[in-house]
């Protein structure tokens, strides 16, 4: 029946879930990659298939790849494999957890090999991620996912990018197949950044008034010349070029069921 599944979960490590990851048909084979689970912790094995429906486990049904020692990038789970092959080798990409943050990892063998050789770090022998999300940018709390193109201009990678709980798209350049480097959408010369604010205390004003008299000290808001965000304190400081001060407005809501913030009001001058 078409409705039947081709392939389904297994006895031990992955008695609970298998996910595909990627398929490579090499020779009249098929090689099916795949996340396998127990409830607890992924693993990557594989399979192969001469008819692309029916379907072998190899490795004896043991995961082909369980990630990295203790202390390293991947030590909790790997899952998301994609495998692509070269004249002389196999180059594996994959999601790695250590139980706070997934990262992309990244493993090779040559073919006909059983063992799989991950990247290690410029120093030692540990485990090395090969990509990573940035702070502040839409993929901060992890990377995952990775899908590798290889075309007329190189190798492309398409990958998963956690904010949050928000899930993008992202995407990384390749020198080579263990190097990469994130390429994402940045402001450049001629583009135009809008903000829009809501202040709590007036619901019918989107702007914050720099035009204020505190303790006898006037201020005109004329002549404002630029603008830096502090994300750590939550204040944005604005420079005016017709006098010789800089405010500092409240743009955090820290308040309290004890006290009421200055929420997108002038905090110093």
């Amino acid at each position: 029946s078409s409705h039947e599944p081709v392939f389904s979960t297994g006895e031990s490590w992955d008695s609970v879930s298998v996910v595909p990851g990627s398929v490579n048909f090499v020779d009249g084979e098929y090689t099916l990659w795949y996340t396998g689970s127990n409830g607890e912790v992924d693993k990557i094995g594989s399979a192969t298939s001469s008819d692309g429906v029916n379907w072998s486990r190899t490795g004896g049904g043991d995961a082909l790849f369980s990630g990295g020692a203790p202390g390293e990038f991947d030590d909790s789970s790997v899952r998301d494999p994609y495998v692509i092959i070269d004249g002389t080798s196999e180059h594996m990409y994959y999601s790695g957890f250590d139980g706070d943050f997934w990262r992309i990892g990244y493993a090779r063998r040559a073919l006909g090999d059983s063992e799989w050789s991950g990247k290690v770090g410029p120093v030692s022998d540990t485990s090395w991620p090969l990509l990573v999300g940035e702070q502040r940018s839409f993929d901060e709390t992890g990377v995952e996912r990775p899908v590798v193109i290889e075309g007329d201009d190189g190798l492309t990678m398409v990958y998963a990018g956690w904010d949050t709980g928000v899930r993008r798209v992202g995407i990384a350049k390749g020198t080579s197949y263990d190097l990469f480097y994130r390429t994402p959408r940045r402001a450049t010369l001629g583009d135009e950044i809008w903000l829009s604010t809501q202040p709590g205390d007036d619901g019918d004003r989107e702007s914050i008034r720099l035009d204020v008299t505190v303790d006898g000290f006037s201020t005109s808001g004329y002549g404002t010349t630029s603008m830096h965000l502090d994300h750590t304190r939550g204040l944005i400081y604005v420079s005016s070029a017709s006098s010789s001060y800089i405010y500092a407005i409240d743009v955090r809501d820290d308040s309290t069921p004890s006290w009421s913030d200055n929420f997108h009001q002038i905090e110093a001058i």
